[in-house]
């Protein structure tokens, strides 16, 4: 799995000639995860980039990595002998965004997803299935150089091993550098 992701980034990288808004991003959130057992309420942070390729002028690529942790593990508690469910969760998405005004958009993104669903201590699955999210933003930009930010509902599920999925509701900014 390591060898396709590194494959897929590497290629990615070498079309950069071709690439046009290239843009990174983070989130932050809560949520649920869920594999083979009751919903866990967690915590997510994500990192993304994202780009609009050469064939086209309205979808972009966005590849990411989430990490959904059991929030418990955040606070303050005795942690001897504890384990916190968590997941790891690549994606690679189609994103298409379409304006409201001129400084506000909605953004629509459907794709696949990997799941290293650790639920339980002795889990340890990968799972693949598809994701969904919506976003409203706020574009900063100026000429296309700049800022965005906004809510965003991120909806994962697959249907492999654990059928574990993620919900997560979060806050999350893009920076565009061209």
């Amino acid at each position: 799995m390591k060898k396709i992701i590194i494959t897929l980034l590497l290629f990615t990288a070498s079309l950069t000639a071709q690439q046009k808004n290239f843009n990174v991003g983070a989130s932050v959130g809560l949520g649920t995860i869920q594999g083979n057992s009751p919903d866990v309420t967690s915590y997510g942070l994500s990192t993304f980039f994202g780009f609009t390729p050469f064939f086209t002028d309205y979808i972009d690529f966005r590849f990411g990595f989430i990490y959904a942790q059991k929030v418990e593990q955040i606070l303050p508690e005795n942690r001897v002998g504890r384990y916190y469910p968590f997941m790891k969760i690549f994606y690679l998405k189609g994103v298409l965004s379409q304006p409201i005004s001129t400084k506000l958009y909605i953004e629509e993104t459907i794709g696949i997803i990997t799941i290293n669903d650790r639920t339980f201590s002795d889990v340890n699955s990968w799972d693949y299935g598809a994701n969904f999210s919506l976003a409203l933003g706020l574009d900063l930009r100026e000429n296309n150089k700049g800022f965005t930010v906004g809510p965003i509902i991120d909806y994962g599920l697959t249907l492999t091993n654990t059928n574990a999925s993620y919900l997560m509701f979060s806050l999350q900014t893009q920076y565009y550098f061209n």
